[in-house]
């Protein structure tokens, strides 16, 4: 499974921000680990097909702010299988 050069920037900075900030390591290990259950979803989903270009789309950040979700589950025309990826993506940190 492949990363964007985006995500793969994230994860960089992130490592960056461990660093630095050892007081926060736990907060930092939080997002890093959701960072990598998302953008392992968003690869998984951009590989079979089924959501088209929306994997590829930038973040909607007014929507995003006010809570609105990117994309559907009728969009994303899929099973119930984003808690087997985050388990996963947890277990390889």
């Amino acid at each position: 499974m492949s990363f964007s050069q985006r995500d793969q920037t994230i994860l960089s900075d992130l490592g960056k921000a461990q660093a630095i900030h050892q007081d926060l390591k736990e907060l930092l290990d939080f997002y890093e680990n959701l960072f990598r259950a998302q953008f392992a979803f968003k690869s998984q989903l951009g590989a079979s097909g089924k959501a088209g270009d929306l994997a590829k789309e930038e973040v909607n950040l007014t929507g995003l702010t006010n809570g609105l979700p990117q994309i559907t589950f009728k969009e994303l025309n899929m099973q119930a299988t984003l808690s087997w990826i985050f388990i996963k993506a947890s277990s390889n940190s």
